[in-house]
C-alpha cells in the first residue's frame, strides 16, 4: 500500500539514479547465482508440486514480489539508511546518506553477510550495495542495485526451478 501511495515520489527517485546501480545489482545477482552451492533436493519444490497450480502460482508471485521488491527496500533502509549512518554518528539523521565511514562500511557489510547465511557472498554483496550508496549519494542507488540483484535471482530461480534461491 505504501509503495502505491508514494509511487510518484519513487518514480522520481528512480529516474535520478542512472544505470550504474542497476548494473551493479545485475552483477551481484549473477555472482550470487554462480556461487550458490547445488542442493540435491528442494523441499519447497516438492511442496509447490503438491499444491493446486493456481495456489502454487499465487504463492510464487507473492514470494517473488516480496523477495525482489519489499526485502531490498527494507534491508537497505535498515543497513544503509539507518545502521550505516548510526555507526558514523549517534545522531544518524544528521549524516548524509552517502557519507563514508570505514567502520560503518565493514560492520554493515559483515552483518549483511551474516543475515544471508552465506556470509562471504553476502558480505561482498553488502559491500557492493554500500559502494553504490557512496557513488549515488542516495538510498535509491543501493535499493535499485538490491532490487536488480534479487530480481535476476528470482528470474533464474523460477526458470531453473532452483527454489532454494528464493
Amino acid at each position: 500500500v505504501a509503495l502505491w501511495i508514494y509511487r510518484d515520489a519513487i518514480r522520481g527517485q528512480l529516474a535520478k539514479i542512472g544505470a550504474e546501480p542497476w548494473l551493479v545489482g545485475l552483477a551481484v545477482g549473477a555472482l550470487w547465482i554462480v556461487t550458490e552451492p547445488a542442493v540435491e533436493t528442494s523441499t519447497l519444490g516438492a511442496w509447490l508440486d503438491a499444491q493446486h497450480p493456481a495456489a502454487a502460482a499465487t504463492w510464487l508471485a507473492l514470494r517473488i514480489f516480496g523477495f525482489a521488491l519489499i526485502v531490498p527496500i527494507v534491508e537497505e533502509l535498515a543497513f544503509r539508511g539507518y545502521l550505516h549512518r548510526a555507526l558514523i554518528s549517534r545522531r544518524f539523521e544528521t549524516v548524509a546518506p552517502g557519507a563514508f565511514g570505514l567502520a560503518a562500511f565493514i560492520v554493515t557489510s559483515v552483518l549483511f553477510g551474516a543475515l544471508h547465511g552465506r556470509w562471504l557472498a553476502g558480505a561482498l554483496a553488502g559491500a557492493a550495495f554500500a559502494i553504490t550508496l557512496y557513488r549515488s549519494k542516495t538510498l535509491s542507488g543501493p535499493i535499485a542495485a538490491h532490487v536488480a540483484a534479487n530480481g535476476i535471482i528470482a528470474v533464474y530461480a523460477v526458470m531453473m526451478e532452483r527454489w532454494e534461491l528464493l
